[in-house]
């Protein structure tokens, strides 16, 4: 039963230099009922956004990661999703507990700054037609 598919490693170049983001493993498949985690690499400490994505549909936020630890979870987000900031390494670590088959999808993390506005869920910017 295919349960997990991350996204493969992301590079992001930003004014001030090149962040590197890389999410391991790749790919996973696990039995349901088993816990699942999918780990990020940042190359610095700052606020860190999981995105997930259902088969055929639209990328959906589901929880950011502070680096004081706290985490902001969507409200649509089951309370078995948890994830622990590893400072020393630099790993976010997002955790399924007792992974269900509608836990399947591909889960993207990103390194702030994303777009977001304060108070609501990540937006597409969009551009005017002239």
């Amino acid at each position: 039963m295919r349960l997990l598919t991350p996204h493969q490693s992301v590079s992001t170049a930003l004014f001030s230099g090149q962040d590197v983001v890389s999410q391991y493993p790749r790919g996973k498949t696990e039995i349901e009922g088993q816990d699942v985690a999918v780990n990020c690499n940042i190359s610095r400490l700052d606020t860190v956004f999981w995105y997930r994505q259902n088969p055929g549909g639209a990328l959906q936020y589901a929880l950011k990661i502070f680096t004081s630890g706290k985490v902001s979870k969507s409200p649509d987000l089951p309370e078995r999703f948890t994830a622990e900031l590893i400072k020393e390494n630099k790993v976010i670590k997002m955790q399924i507990l007792s992974a269900v088959v509608g836990d399947s999808a591909v889960y993207y993390c990103a390194l702030d700054p994303t777009l977001l506005q304060e108070g609501a869920y990540p937006v597409q910017k969009l551009s005017r037609k002239s």
